[in-house]
C-alpha cells in the first residue's frame, strides 16, 4: 500500500543534498527533513502506532 509520503520520499533520495527549508535557525536539506519523518515515524511505530491507527 503506498503512502502519502512515497512521492515526498522518493523526491527527497534524488534532491538529497538540495534546500527544502530555510528559516532564521538555518537550512533543512530535503534529506535533513526526510531523516527527520522517518525518524518520527519510527517513534511512532515504538509507541504502537500502525497503519489504520486514530490518534487523538
Amino acid at each position: 500500500m503506498a503512502s502519502v509520503l512515497d512521492p515526498i520520499l522518493r523526491h527527497a533520495a534524488e534532491e538529497r543534498g538540495r534546500i527544502a527549508l530555510r528559516d532564521e535557525r538555518g537550512d533543512w536539506t530535503y534529506g535533513d527533513v526526510a531523516g527527520a519523518a522517518e525518524a518520527f515515524g519510527a517513534d511512532l511505530q515504538a509507541f504502537g502506532m500502525a497503519p489504520g491507527t486514530h490518534m487523538v
